[in-house]
């Protein structure tokens, strides 16, 4: 189960259809944009990807894992 701080990344993500850089999803999802929240954020989807909720196609571009989608928050 995706942490609660998880889950607007994961709705974003299951609305596009291009992966995105970390940047992008701060500028996106309201957060902060300047480098320590980018970086902490960088790392939050590192950790998704080990977990299976996300892919990173490219390196730095990030996307919804293809055996995930439209994901519900409980």
């Amino acid at each position: 189960m995706p942490a609660e701080g998880d889950w607007p990344v994961l709705a974003l993500l299951a609305r596009t259809d291009v992966p995105l850089r970390a940047k992008q999803i701060c500028e996106q999802t309201g957060e902060t944009v300047d480098h320590r929240h980018i970086e902490t954020l960088r790392m939050r989807l590192k950790r998704m990807v080990r977990h299976g909720w996300l892919d990173e196609p490219e390196r730095g571009l990030f996307a919804l894992a293809d055996s995930v989608r439209a994901p519900v928050q409980p």
